[in-house]
């Protein structure tokens, strides 16, 4: 079949390996910041958050928005949005990456503040 965009050229193979060695070199930070690494097949994964969810896991860690959002790396207002976004309606992927990360980190290791309790343990 030809080529049927005109002056288009094949990849650079030296700019398509540095762009692998790039993302690879930020999944290798994520990972070793407790953040989840997500991939563009991971998309679909992003999408099946659940954000009203996460709103219940911040609040089971007895986190204000303000104090979460700025430790999830969004705006308060990023964070609001995200977390009254009604189910099945679309939200910032962006968003919820960070939110899912951050809930991930303070899970495995809860705040002070966290108010869960699940009872004895008899």
């Amino acid at each position: 079949m030809p080529n049927t965009f005109p002056n288009s050229t094949s990849p650079d193979p030296a700019t398509m390996a540095s762009a692998a060695s790039a993302a690879e070199r930020l999944d290798h930070d994520a990972g070793y910041r407790g953040e989840e690494a997500y991939t563009a097949g991971d998309e679909t994964k992003l999408r099946d958050r659940q954000p009203k969810g996460d709103h219940n896991r911040r609040l089971a860690l007895g986190l204000e928005l303000e104090e979460f959002a700025a430790i999830a790396g969004v705006t308060p207002g990023e964070l609001r949005d995200y977390e009254h976004t009604w189910p099945d309606h679309d939200f910032n992927l962006e968003v919820a990456r960070r939110v899912g990360a951050a809930l991930e980190r303070l899970e495995a290791n809860p705040p002070p503040s966290q108010k869960v309790d699940n009872g004895p343990t008899a």
